[in-house]
């Protein structure tokens, strides 16, 4: 075989290798699974972020304020801190409920707390589980996705969407006690 034999037969090789390339669907890295914390709040299924975590305590006293925010239960002592504590099914338009056993502080933050009642544990899902809320079925504030982790459909709680609506409530107030608790002022 010749040189030019070669490099012909090479450059065949090279421009099926070339043409082949564009029929084959491209590789698609998967993204690890997103962490959630699977809760109940009013007898629903709701997923939480993890990463929109600060922490989860379990068994805290709450002790009760005057207050005219219908959904601040009260303040709890954390680390030598003082925490705020919100019904989070109030927060999502349930009834308001007695303090609840488990509480969830709010990452960036650890003077906020949401209280409720039914922890499930650490779930996670793939991207692939998540999907849009339609208009047409029930979406509550504070929803914007839902996950399938297992045979259940979670609304995902935006913890980040409750912070920014708790802040902005205690800006109005003027001053209170809700904002010596929530701004440190």
């Amino acid at each position: 075989m010749s040189e030019s034999s070669r490099s012909l037969e090479t450059a065949e090789v090279l421009r099926q290798s070339f043409d082949r390339s564009f029929t084959v669907a491209p590789r698609v890295t998967a993204q690890p699974p997103e962490q959630f914390l699977a809760i109940r709040v009013g007898g629903d299924a709701y997923a939480v972020r993890l990463a929109e975590t600060a922490g989860l305590i379990v068994d805290r006293k709450v002790i009760a304020l005057p207050s005219f925010a219908p959904d601040l239960l009260g303040i709890a002592g954390l680390r030598g801190n003082i925490v705020a504590v919100y019904d989070l099914g109030a927060l999502l338009g349930y009834p308001r409920a007695p303090a609840g056993r488990w509480l969830l502080l709010i990452g960036g933050t650890e003077t906020t707390g949401l209280a409720f009642a039914d922890f499930e544990g650490h779930v996670q899902a793939a991207q692939v589980d998540f999907v849009v809320p339609d208009r047409l079925g029930t979406v509550r504030d504070h929803v914007r996705e839902v996950v399938r982790i297992g045979e259940v459909m979670r609304p995902i709680i935006n913890l980040v969407s409750i912070a920014e609506a708790i802040k902005r409530r205690v800006r109005s107030a003027g001053p209170s006690v809700e904002r010596e608790v929530i701004d440190g002022s």
